[in-house]
């Protein structure tokens, strides 16, 4: 008798442990941290939302937003090639323990054009990249290096067809020195490319 009392109880035991070990386990929530806290901040505009990730924090934002008739520097025959576009960009922020900055990075798409206001020749562009902030002092984002990579531009002129640009872009931020690697080492003439 007591040894089927006992082969009960370890029935009961095994069966107890079997419907608490098959349900899933809650997932730790992620504790928030005030984005203000940290160094640099993440432009508020973009709504960023950070918390701790282990001994770090990560930080996602998104933003949206259109430039218009933007100076690029460029002059064509007739005035200066301006932008207009609709831009989206999408950051992931990593912060150290003690708030500061480590490393960024932003996925970016652009679609617009470029324009002379004087004669309204223009060309429609689009663009997509990832850029990769990483700062050698943490929390100053004018040390350390910054890649572009996987620029991909298009230009679509009214006369039909497209020109594509590939590249990537490595800055020193400390000695300002850039290295650019693509696909038009000389560039593309632009103003050939607007009517």
């Amino acid at each position: 008798m007591l040894h089927h009392a006992l082969r009960r109880r370890v029935a009961v035991a095994l069966l107890a442990a079997t419907a608490v070990l098959s349900f899933p386990l809650a997932a730790t929530a992620r504790e928030a941290v005030d984005p203000a806290t940290l160094t640099p901040a993440p432009n508020p505009a973009a709504n960023p939302v950070c918390g701790w990730a282990g001994n770090q924090i990560t930080c996602r934002s998104e933003l949206r937003f259109t430039v218009t008739d933007a100076e690029t520097g460029i002059f064509c025959a007739g005035g200066q090639l301006l932008e207009s576009s609709q831009r989206h960009t999408l950051t992931q922020r990593f912060y150290n323990a003690d708030l500061l900055l480590t490393k960024k990075i932003t996925q970016e798409w652009i679609e617009g054009i470029l324009h002379v206001a004087e004669t309204g020749e223009l060309v429609r562009w689009t663009d997509v990249d990832t850029g990769i902030s990483t700062l050698r002092v943490p929390g100053d984002p004018s040390t350390g290096t910054g890649i572009n990579s996987g620029e991909l531009i298009h230009f679509y002129p009214a006369a039909g067809g497209s020109v594509s640009i590939g590249g990537r872009m490595i800055e020193d931020f400390d000695t300002g020195a850039v290295v650019q690697v693509g696909s038009h080492r000389d560039g593309v003439d632009i103003c050939a490319l607007i009517s």
